[in-house]
């Protein structure tokens, strides 16, 4: 290739190659690395690389040409968000908020990607406060109003969480994730019935699959009597997760609770296979339940 010195020529190669990569990436690559080494420091080059590698998913290789780029012209603020998203992508959040903390003025879209960043570094409070910031300039996002009631849910601010969740009903209407935060909220309050009518909602043709709140479904319907739902809850979720502790003391529990004493030795059996060990709180359930009938024994 005969070696490219103007703007131009450099300009339109990118344009071809970026034609090129919505048919075959690989070849887009190829021609643009080509060009590369023939012009080591333009950045223009390195940027049109790291945009391929992005489109592609190869966030590691894009990150390469980025910094390259980055080095090249280290106050282009652009080129550190295009960074931030790259490694918020292969969920490196720590170096996502590396590269976003040298951008003073955050476009409003990517305040919501350092948002979701600071969360997972469990910086909560700073996370919730860039999601006010966006929201005073746009309040028409429900993403981020939904990640702004789980990150009041984790604080334990409930009051907070069910103030936004009834802005995002009024917006919005009902919706399946909103009956879901609702449920979690009113779960923690403590206030069960409520709780169980909006996770009974929420999971409609037993569509519910995340164990955590199958576990807290259950617990609803334990505390406002309805035990044996409570039971087919903790079994579906120890069909997903035959290896979860508490779904065993909880199901085996109520299975005495309510007298069902084969299904809760069957239940024990299978604890006991799926488990490294019966747990102190198992083993007294299941010492309780071979005293009141020797047939439910078995060794340990």
């Amino acid at each position: 290739m005969t070696p490219m010195t103007t703007d131009t020529t450099i300009k339109n190669l990118i344009l071809r190659a970026e034609s090129l990569a919505k048919r075959n990436w690989i070849h887009a690559v190829n021609l643009l690395e080509d060009a590369l080494t023939e012009n080591p420091d333009n950045h223009l080059l390195c940027l049109a690389l790291g945009d391929v590698y992005v489109r592609a998913g190869q966030f590691r290789k894009a990150i390469v040409h980025f910094q390259e780029a980055l080095a090249a012209k280290p106050s282009d603020t652009h080129l550190a968000l295009h960074i931030g998203n790259c490694y918020l992508a292969l969920n490196e959040y720590n170096l996502a908020l590396t590269y976003y903390d040298k951008v003073q003025d955050l476009p409003l879209d990517l305040m919501y990607n350092k948002a979701i960043a600071l969360a997972y570094q469990g910086q909560l409070h700073d996370s919730i406060q860039l999601l006010h910031q966006f929201l005073r300039s746009v309040d028409n996002s429900l993403p981020v109003y939904y990640l702004l009631i789980e990150m009041y849910i984790r604080i334990q601010d409930l009051d907070s969480a069910s103030h936004y969740i009834g802005i995002v009903e009024t917006k919005w209407g009902s919706s399946k994730h909103n009956l879901l935060l609702k449920a979690i909220v009113y779960a923690k309050r403590e206030v069960w019935l409520v709780a169980f009518h909006a996770f009974s909602e929420y999971d409609v043709g037993d569509s519910m699959d995340n164990t955590d709140h199958l576990y807290t479904y259950a617990i609803c319907a334990d505390k406002i009597g309805q035990s044996h739902k409570a039971v087919k809850l903790l079994q579906r979720g120890i069909a997903i997760n035959p290896y979860s502790t508490v779904m065993y003391e909880d199901l085996v529990r109520v299975l005495l609770q309510i007298g069902e004493y084969e299904e809760a030795y069957r239940t024990l059996k299978k604890a006991k296979s799926c488990l490294l060990r019966l747990t102190p709180l198992l083993y007294l359930m299941k010492e309780k339940l071979a005293s009141h009938d020797n047939r439910f024994g078995f060794t340990l």
